[in-house]
């Protein structure tokens, strides 16, 4: 049973791994888009941002003129490489790197999912070695770090030490575990790591999605194989001239060349499979970790208790020994001494960024080249681009003004027709009464408030018309009206009534705020249908605060109350009473 419990825990810790891998994915992916580091999380423009996030790529960016003038040798190489140990450390260590590094194209389910597999191979070897061990000598012993042998003869009596011993049988568990770990970590590391990496189950090409895409034309073009090459496997002309060039070095140069690209950074180190091949190394990755899981509950469940504590000493020790050991010795030695190594060996054949200054005669050509190639190119880079995205602007300014244009002539043509509409259609005039209002919340800091109305019917409507009152000069928060108004509508469903507090200290300032409430009249212009109850007596408007077209809610603070009496004129009926009052609201106007 103490097992079954292991393995249960072992798995139990898989999938909490799994879980923190979905939540830190699933943020990164957030943070991302909320940066706006790249537009999308198609497979290029992944590949794109962790080219400019890796600080080997930086580091190869950022070779200067200056840098190029050294002589460097192996000790310069090793002085200069072990500065970047560590950030070769955050991104090469399995275990390190899904703690602390964000890296788009290898994200952290995939880094738990090699964790697992490294899980399962430790396993597995583990337990075929106890298998191997227990059929070997079924009454033999284990110790954690050695075993004593004793002496052949009676005439020796000194003991040894040894990994496995006949006299008496035993087995040291921590030194053949890591042994185990040495001889399993290649194979780890090739056929788990990198496979899994270079795994892609979705489509690896960039969709656009740019509303008015422009062509642009590239500075570098290799034209593609044609049908006849492709069909008779043929070579293109770009593919001529490579295998020529490296026909005409000896094979000395060509396996420094093999070398040195061990040692450098490549865009293919950041390829992906297809999605067939993809599922093909998923699916056999999966059945050796089901193999494994089960070969381990075969074989495992019969051995006792000292033998399952020795099996899990074993294969912590291989876990242990990698992630603490074997990881970072590979890192260090191919990042440092290796590459140190090659790179001055290297120099002597014209690899390298100091490879002119290592086997040139006269300096004096890097910077000629800098000057007369680089920075000409550079220039005439940069005056692409500056042209190309000129192009651009001046496409989307006059796309720009193209819809600005048709936006103003819809708006004034709805305008019109809507004025259009009001000067034929209106055949009701309303009449209102604005008595006093009560309870108007304060808005005013010092002194009385000195309250003023304004009726307006909704703009959208066809009539702007706005009309106020006269300030009621120190009415403060109870001001009294008694004014008549009359105003020309059409169907129209409500008008606004607003209450302000002048500021008798700025004339061009309209004054404070107070609120606006509405008055709906829908109905009532059909045959005059719902306007006895607002003809009948004073209507009461309370006032709230709200913009023009919002609905009050029931808890909004009523900020005030307005009486007021409204009725509906019909200017069929009472045509000579709408045209005498008009005649002497005219009257009043110039006189006033």
């Amino acid at each position: 049973m103490v097992v079954y419990y292991l393995i249960a825990g072992i798995y139990a810790l898989l999938a909490i791994l799994f879980l923190i891998a979905v939540n830190v994915d699933y943020a990164d992916s957030r943070m991302r888009v909320l940066r706006g580091l790249v537009p999308d999380d198609s497979i290029p423009s992944l590949i794109a941002e962790e080219y400019f996030m890796d600080e080997q790529y930086q580091a190869a960016r950022r070779v200067t003129y200056l840098e190029r003038k050294k002589r460097m040798g192996f000790g310069a190489f090793l002085v200069k490489y072990i500065a970047h140990i560590p950030g070769a450390m955050s991104r090469e260590h399995l275990l390190l790197s899904f703690f602390i590094r964000q890296m788009p194209t290898f994200s952290r389910m995939k880094r738990a999912a090699v964790i697992a597999l490294q899980a399962h191979l430790f396993m597995l070897m583990s337990s075929m070695m106890m298998n191997v061990l227990e059929n070997q000598r079924p009454d033999g012993y284990y110790e954690i770090l050695y075993c004593r042998v004793a002496a052949d003869n009676a005439w020796d009596s000194t003991e040894s030490t040894a990994l496995v011993s006949d006299n008496p049988p035993c087995a040291a568990t921590m030194p053949l575990a890591f042994i185990s770990a040495a001889i399993a970590f290649p194979f780890f590391r090739f056929f788990c790591y990198r496979q899994v990496r270079m795994c892609c189950f979705g489509h690896q090409h960039h969709w656009t999605t740019a509303e008015f895409p422009v062509n642009v034309r590239k500075f570098g073009y290799i034209a593609p194989a044609t049908a006849k090459e492709a069909a008779f496997s043929m070579k293109n002309k770009y593919e001529m001239n490579v295998d020529r060039v490296r026909g005409s070095r000896t094979s000395v140069h060509r396996l420094v060349e093999f070398l040195y690209k061990t040692t450098e950074p490549r865009m293919c180190n950041v390829g992906f499979y297809s999605s067939g091949v993809s599922w093909c190394i998923v699916i056999g990755l999966s059945s050796f970790a089901i193999c494994s899981g089960s070969y381990t509950l075969s074989y495992v469940a019969y051995f006792s208790d000292a033998v399952v504590f020795h099996w899990l000493t074993s294969m912590w020790m291989q876990m242990v020994a990698t992630a603490f050991f074997f990881e970072p010795l590979y890192i260090v030695l191919s990042e440092t001494v290796w590459a140190s190594l090659i790179h001055s060996t290297a120099q002597a054949f014209g690899f390298g960024p100091f490879a002119l200054s290592a086997t040139l005669q006269y300096r004096d050509v890097v910077r000629q080249v800098e000057n007369f190639f680089f920075k000409v190119l550079r220039v005439l880079a940069a005056i692409r681009v500056e042209r190309w995205w000129r192009a651009v602007l001046d496409m989307y300014r006059g796309v720009h003004e193209q819809t600005k244009s048709a936006i103003k002539i819809q708006s004034r043509r709805k305008q019109q027709l809507a004025q259009k509409k009001y000067a034929v259609d209106r055949q009701w005039c309303l009449r209102i009464t604005l008595r006093h209002c009560e309870g108007l919340e304060k808005v005013s800091l010092e002194g009385a408030m000195n309250p003023f109305l304004r009726i307006h019917c909704d703009p959208k409507e066809g009539n702007p018309e706005v009309i106020e009152t006269k300030v009621c000069w120190a009415g403060d928060s109870n001001p009294v009206f008694e004014e008549q108004f009359h105003i020309d509508i059409k169907m129209v469903n409500g008008f606004y009534i607003e209450a302000w507090s002048k500021d008798n200290t700025n004339e061009q300032f309209i004054g404070e705020f107070i609120g606006r409430g509405y008055v709906e009249i829908k109905g009532a212009l059909t045959k005059g249908i719902g306007m006895r109850s607002l003809s009948s007596g004073p209507l009461l408007t309370r006032l709230y605060d709200l913009n023009i077209g919002e609905v009050a809610k029931p808890d909004m603070k009523v900020r005030g109350a307005v009486f007021s009496v409204v009725s509906l004129l019909d200017p069929l009926t009472e045509n000579d009473n709408i045209k005498l009052l008009a005649e002497v609201e005219a009257v009043e106007i110039r006189l006033g």
